[in-house]
């Protein structure tokens, strides 16, 4: 019998997770709203922006970005926005100035290994779905950092739903 009611069901179980590897895995949000996001919550908007998107970009990646990259980052980054509270009386402890300064570093360097990761991981994608005419500028990514990363994958779906 093969149209038993009482036999389980069976189907052909298809991976998919190589079919949706793609940017558009990304949610289209305007870059006018990162841009006004970060100047509300003094630049918190940003971390999330990149923490989030790192999220969503390891999944669809093979190449994962490290892990100790973006949470050195977000930890140096409250190291950086706390030292930023220290009145200038209490900066004059050398021990003290030497974390800030060390902290400060580690932040900078953390993060722009952060954003230009993300930059070569979003690329990849890309080229992968065979969008090798997609350009992400290395000194606007420098200068705009999540605001021109959003405006890039923005113009990428738009490009790919024909708008």
């Amino acid at each position: 019998m093969t149209n038993n009611p009482y036999s389980s069901p069976e189907s052909t179980l298809v991976d998919q997770s190589e079919s949706v590897a793609d940017i558009d895995n990304f949610k289209r949000f305007s870059a006018w709203g990162v841009l006004g996001l970060s100047i509300i919550t003094l630049g918190v908007y940003s971390m999330y922006w990149f923490y989030t998107r790192t999220e969503i970009i390891n999944r669809i990646q093979k190449d994962v970005i490290p892990t100790f990259v973006s949470v050195g980052a977000l930890v140096s980054y409250v190291v950086y926005f706390g030292a930023s509270m220290i009145s200038e009386e209490q900066m004059e402890d050398p021990m003290l100035l030497t974390f800030v300064l060390i902290s400060t570093l580690t932040y900078i360097v953390l993060y722009l290994w952060w954003v230009f990761a993300f930059r070569n991981r979003l690329l990849a994608v890309a080229i992968d779905n065979g969008r090798s005419d997609f350009k992400v500028g290395v000194i606007l990514t420098f200068i705009f950092q999540a605001i021109y990363l959003q405006y890039k994958i923005n113009e990428y779906i738009d490009q790919k739903n024909g708008a």
